[in-house]
């Protein structure tokens, strides 16, 4: 992917909280300066009793592919 002239790219993501999901994600935080990516927008539903924001902590920030960023 060439990304000359692209910079400040925005990323929608969906999914986040399943297991491709949180691949992508740590593979554009990962390789933000040389994909261009400026902010990733990620939509997380809440479920149960669990808010959007519970479930980004207790899903994908506390995930052991994030440890290394």
């Amino acid at each position: 992917m060439s990304t000359k002239g692209h910079r400040g790219v925005r990323v929608f993501l969906t999914g986040a909280t399943g297991f491709i999901g949180k691949v992508v994600l740590q593979e554009l935080m990962r390789r933000r300066r040389e994909l261009g990516v400026e902010r990733v927008y990620l939509l997380i539903r809440p479920r149960r009793r669990l808010s959007a924001t519970a479930r980004f902590e207790q899903s994908v920030a506390k995930s052991r592919c994030f440890s290394l960023l």
